[in-house]
């Protein structure tokens, strides 16, 4: 009798073990992993395209213009601009042997002409940008022009030269035309006009 109620007991105890069990929830199945969010993009930086022109006038007439442009990127590196060549300046003449009919042969040294140009642009809190130039150019002058003023001898072989050297710093806005400086050559008699205008590119 006691053997019997044993069994009965061990029967009843895995019934209500397998009943749990089976009364459990099924596990959720895990979500798909999510990719990384990336960060936000950062706003495109502009462009300023700078464009510096250079006027020539004389007795109240416009004789040259000469624009340059600029690709800058603000608070960013200076931009540069390097156009030119180089002039021979005859310096000595010497004759080879000692023959009275011997040709002399002239020797040369080198000048840069041209035009070079370094521009960098910050930006302000008024939405405007400071601008910082500086411009230089370099020519020869007209063989007429240089004999006239004095410079040089009339028939001689040597170039004189003329130069144009202008820096400044402005704050400037979108589409603004600035004219910082200007100045007037004594043997030319001409005016050099320098103005800036800048356009933001987006």
């Amino acid at each position: 009798m006691i053997v019997k109620r044993l069994v009965c007991a061990l029967a009843l105890s895995a019934c209500a073990v397998w009943v749990g069990r089976a009364q459990e929830p099924t596990p959720k199945p895990a979500p798909p992993a999510q990719p990384g969010i990336p960060p936000p993009a950062q706003p495109a930086r502009p462009t300023l395209m700078v464009e510096i022109t250079v006027n020539r006038v004389r007795d109240g007439k416009r004789v040259s213009t000469t624009p340059y442009t600029l690709a800058v990127s603000p608070d960013g590196p200076r931009s540069t601009l390097r156009i030119g060549g180089e002039v021979p300046i005859p310096t000595t003449t010497f004759t080879p042997g000692k023959e009275p009919n011997a040709n002399p042969f002239p020797s040369f040294s080198y000048r840069n002409v041209g035009t070079s140009i370094d521009v960098q642009a910050n930006s302000v809190t008024d939405g405007g940008y400071r601008l910082s130039v500086t411009f230089e150019e370099s020519s020869v002058y007209p063989p007429g022009e240089a004999e006239k003023s004095g410079m040089t001898t009339k028939g001689t072989a040597a170039p004189a030269f003329r130069s144009l050297r202008a820096s400044n710093a402005f704050t400037i806005r979108d589409t603004q035309t600035v004219e910082f400086t200007a100045g007037s050559d004594l043997i030319s008699g001409e005016t050099a006009r320098i103005a800036v205008k800048m356009t933001v590119v987006k």
